[in-house]
């Protein structure tokens, strides 16, 4: 990944422990915090059938318990899933911002609804990846497309080896002849079309310009696409990769949906402490 100045960033190094009580004590500042979650792998974790990969126990309570407190911080989750199935496996909207599709949309926690950008010929665009993928992806191989109108992702997890290679090669050349409206997503066993401008580290950035919050902004994500945001939040960020220990942008981790439920259960009973004593 190029840095901002267009040279090689240094080395990536192996994210430490996160101190149980890291998250806790920021919020403990009373600074306003921007805390910022992945779904797939950091709230939930990875299943062989994305359709059924719900959240880990006790993260909606957690999510629920955090939205109460807006003053203290503005939470947000960025997901490669659109924002219909976002809603519906989250079973919260209040106080919640949530940004679509690797930020290419957006809900407020108003309740608001929009592109963060112009689409222009996207739409075209991946009209043509659908019509290549109903022709060239053969069905029950254990390949699944999951359209989510905005983009197009092929998952090949359930797929033979040698075929998924195939055709994860064959779907990226194909995207990448569609011309500069779509870039190629590449994730855990998954790659995809999606807008150009869709990009977590885009995401991030947006939702701290919107905030300005003085307080370092919190970002939990697993997968390559979370490198972006990590990438964004390098200089003064709190971030946590979830699950292994490989090389990353992020400064922390923990090891699983289970854990990320954890502290973000900490954080909450800090602010109801908080609240009590105020």
């Amino acid at each position: 990944m190029p840095s901002e100045s267009g040279q090689t960033p240094p080395a990536l190094e192996r994210p430490r422990e996160l101190p149980r009580s890291l998250l806790p004590d920021v919020v403990r500042r009373r600074a306003p915090v921007l805390l910022t979650l992945d779904y797939d792998g950091t709230l939930s974790p990875i299943v062989s059938d994305p359709a059924r990969a719900v959240p880990a126990p006790g993260a909606t309570q957690a999510l629920a318990r955090l939205a109460r407190h807006p003053k203290a911080l503005a939470l947000a989750v960025i997901s490669g899933r659109d924002i219909d199935q976002l809603r519906r496996l989250l079973g919260v909207d209040f106080g919640l911002t949530m940004l679509g599709v690797h930020g290419a949309e957006i809900l407020e926690a108003d309740g608001s609804r929009r592109l963060i950008e112009d689409l222009g010929g996207v739409p075209n665009a991946l009209d043509k990846v659908r019509e290549w993928l109903r022709a060239n992806v053969p069905e029950q191989a254990g390949f699944v497309v999951e359209d989510k109108r905005l983009s197009v992702a092929l998952h090949y997890r359930n797929a033979e080896a040698k075929a998924a290679e195939r055709f994860k090669l064959a779907f990226e050349s194909f995207v990448a002849a569609q011309g500069p409206q779509l870039r190629l997503g590449r994730g855990k066993m998954v790659v995809e079309a999606m807008p150009r401008g869709a990009d977590k580290g885009r995401a991030i950035r947006f939702l701290r310009a919107r905030f300005r919050f003085d307080a370092p902004a919190v970002y939990f994500g697993d997968d390559i696409t979370d490198e972006d945001a990590f990438y964004a939040l390098r200089d003064g960020g709190i971030t946590v990769r979830v699950g292994d220990s490989a090389p990353s942008w992020a400064k922390f981790r923990v090891a699983s949906p289970t854990e990320v439920v954890e502290t973000l259960t900490a954080v909450a009973d800090a602010l109801e402490r908080r609240r009590t004593v105020d």
